[in-house]
């Protein structure tokens, strides 16, 4: 059976406010993707802040753990040694991508992706530019693009 592609969406401070999980909100393109591949209905955070909870996403590790107790841009860190999810899916073959913003690490090389396709971190002082629809549909053309032969995250 071949590996399943995967894609990885996580967002700031969304919670379960998307159709598929009932809210009166309109998502049609992320209930198309919840409807045909996998969502999480039973979930809990590790921490009350972004990046200790996405660290342990991508570490399989609580921030106590993997170094990240507290925000990327607030100089927490995570741990030198850490393995994270990229680096374990290329080992599986996976070829891995980090499109828009990630709020991990002060730096988005440390997460380890194959290429990364964003201009710049996500600090406290990004400008909101950066989240505009024309730099999303940008995103969305150059992933449109990829080689869709090897597995992609």
């Amino acid at each position: 059976m071949p590996s399943p592609h995967i894609v990885l969406i996580h967002c700031h401070d969304l919670g379960t406010y998307v159709g598929c999980y009932g809210a009166a909100v309109d998502t049609p393109r992320l209930d198309s993707l919840a409807a045909d591949g996998v969502r999480f209905d039973r979930h809990f955070v590790t921490a009350p802040q972004c990046s200790p909870s996405r660290s342990s996403l991508f570490t399989g590790r609580h921030p106590h753990q993997n170094g990240m107790l507290g925000l990327a841009h607030a100089d927490w860190e995570l741990h030198d040694d850490e393995r994270l999810l990229p680096e374990l899916l290329a080992e599986a073959g996976y070829e891995t991508h980090l499109f828009g913003l990630q709020h991990v690490t002060e730096s988005p090389a440390r997460l380890g992706y194959d290429r990364i396709h964003t201009d710049q971190p996500l600090t406290a002082d990004t400008p909101p530019s950066v989240h505009e629809t024309a730099r999303a549909r940008t995103v969305a053309d150059e992933f449109a693009r990829l080689s869709h032969d090897r597995h992609l995250l």
